[in-house]
């Protein structure tokens, strides 16, 4: 086993303290500090030893640079209205600029000088990943960036369908329906007839998009409806 523990100095939280390589995140301190840290190790049999090392922490004299947020990641569909809220701050000083900058895609940022930007989801026919940076610089000249990514995903578009010029038929004779379908955004991958009203017939292929039947012998008129349904469902 591995044992990290601190022995002196300002208080740091340990991360992997029972690993052989330990971490920590260096504290704030006035000048110096000096941080001491042993190590026990033990084997299978008990037996075990320690070592001790220490970190000489330097405080900080210069400018620090900003601390930038750029939110969460989203996932949208083309032609929402997208909102990120960022932050920037900066610990020894202000934050004196701010902006945004996308990649990936052409959008038009509203904002875009503000921690806050908002755009439209743009048109797509594929997945779209949208890299919006936020950058931020403080009245010392020093900058710092994070970014998000926005994925834009396409809409599935509604297939339209005609079904064809209304017929007058006599009775007895072979009659033909004719649909007219396509896709704006993809592809047909079926179609399918049904009666709604009038003498029932009996099509040959009503999966067809031109399927056939013979007309009844009862006169009235015959009432038919085509559904189209495109390759997204």
């Amino acid at each position: 086993t591995f044992a990290w523990e601190q022995t002196s100095g300002p208080t740091v939280s340990l991360q992997d303290a029972d690993q052989a390589t330990a971490r920590f995140v260096a504290p704030d301190v006035d000048g110096t500090a000096l941080l001491g840290f042993a190590l026990t190790v033990t084997d299978e049999e008990g037996a075990s030893d320690t070592a001790r090392t220490t970190v000489l922490v330097e405080g900080s004299t210069g400018n620090r640079p900003p601390q930038v947020g750029a939110g969460d990641p989203q996932v949208v569909d083309e032609g929402a209205s997208v909102v990120i809220t960022g932050s920037a701050t900066d610990p020894d000083g202000t934050v004196v600029t701010t902006l945004w900058t996308v990649a990936g895609g052409s959008v038009s940022l509203s904002g875009l000088d503000t921690p806050t930007v908002s755009f439209v989801a743009p048109a797509t026919t594929v997945p779209l990943d949208l890299a919006l940076t936020l950058t931020a610089t403080d009245d010392g000249g020093l900058a710092a960036s994070d970014t998000v990514v926005v994925r834009v995903l396409p809409v599935n578009a509604a297939p339209s369908v005609d079904a064809g010029t209304d017929q007058t038929v006599h009775a007895g004779s072979s009659v033909g329906l004719a649909a007219i379908a396509s896709d704006p955004d993809g592809s047909i991958v079926s179609t399918a007839w049904t009666q709604l009203a009038g003498a029932a017939v009996t099509f040959d292929d009503p999966l067809s998009a031109t399927p056939g039947f013979t007309a009844p012998l009862q006169e009235g008129p015959l009432l038919f409806q085509v559904t189209a349904t495109d390759d997204e469902g």
